[in-house]
């Protein structure tokens, strides 16, 4: 069911635009996300590429910063822990809706950085 991975620092766990195949559940170490620009951490606790869950590509890279110690879940591992495992279905459904707050989150910045320009052209036509 999940497997214990090891990734060295520098390596790319999951890569945006790739087919989200695996989802991992970080144990110990640290990661860069980099989605629409953005980079931030995350750390143990947390869980990248749950894109597979869906069955879609990855939204986002994600690198290791320091050596990371993860667990990895394809699909239909991550539906046999959701329909039996109702304590970890809440801790990953957790992380995803953190992420997804955060995805929000950059969406609302870049929708405002977007608007700024207009608003300062509409005063100088004016």
């Amino acid at each position: 069911m999940l497997k214990r991975v090891t990734f060295e620092p520098g390596a790319v766990l999951c890569r945006e635009g790739e087919p989200a195949d695996v989802a991992y559940f970080l144990e110990r170490g640290e990661v860069d996300l980099t989605a629409f620009g953005d980079t931030h951490k995350i750390f143990s606790g947390d869980v990248c590429g749950e894109a597979a869950l869906l069955g879609s590509s990855y939204h986002a890279t994600a690198v290791a910063v320091s050596e990371v110690e993860a667990l990895s879940a394809s699909r239909e591992d991550l539906l046999q822990i959701i329909y039996t495992d109702p304590q970890k279905a809440e801790l990953f459904f957790d992380c995803v809706i953190r992420k997804v707050a955060a995805l929000y989150r950059t969406l609302d910045r870049l929708k405002n950085e977007q608007a700024q320009p207009a608003a300062q052209e509409d005063r100088l036509v004016g």
